[in-house]
């Protein structure tokens, strides 16, 4: 039988056998010290687990920042590139629209009879508007009986009018619509 110390004294040594419960007892603190190890062990090892993957988060995390400035950036050159595109198609639409114009501009001007003095002349894209004098009304109405007998304009937006000027001049006003 062994014998353990029972007291503080360290001048004395008062050995006493040990009993049943003094070996559970020395057993479960000798176990326990054992598990307290493994248990800061495991701590340690997931203190240590833990500060690898925040690590590899914190660099996923920039990937990811990256990638998203990077679609940023791509969408904006996209929007940049639609606006070329857009604007590209507009030139050349623009384009059509001027060889149309110059032609009904070319039309506008077969319909106008010598004796007609123009002071301006406006055409849209389908609208025509003419401010002009001359010295007769027939020649005026040689005019109005042009743009009433054209094919290609639209008899109901025909607004005319004339006045007599001081100089005796006879000024006329002109808007009509293509078909």
């Amino acid at each position: 039988m062994a014998l353990v110390k029972n007291s503080i004294n360290l001048l004395h040594d008062n050995l006493v056998p040990m009993d049943k419960w003094d070996k559970i007892y020395i057993w479960i603190t000798q176990v326990a010290k054992y598990l307290l190890i493994l248990a800061q062990v495991a701590l340690i090892v997931t203190f240590l687990v833990h500060l690898f993957y925040d690590h590899k988060l914190d660099a996923m995390h920039d990937e990811i920042m990256a990638e998203v400035e990077l679609l940023r950036n791509r969408r904006d050159e996209e929007k940049r590139v639609n606006i070329v595109t857009k604007s590209l198609n507009e030139l050349e639409t623009l384009q059509e629209s001027q060889v149309s114009l110059a032609k009904l501009h070319e039309y506008v001007y077969r319909l106008i009879p010598p004796g007609i003095n123009l002071r301006s002349f406006g055409i849209t894209y389908k609208e025509v508007h003419l401010v002009g004098e001359s010295s007769s009304y027939d020649y005026i109405k040689t005019l109005f009986d042009n743009v009433n007998n054209s094919t290609k304009i639209d008899k109901d937006s025909i607004v005319t009018s004339t006045n007599q000027k001081a100089t005796g001049a006879i000024g006329f006003n002109l808007t009509f619509k293509f078909k």
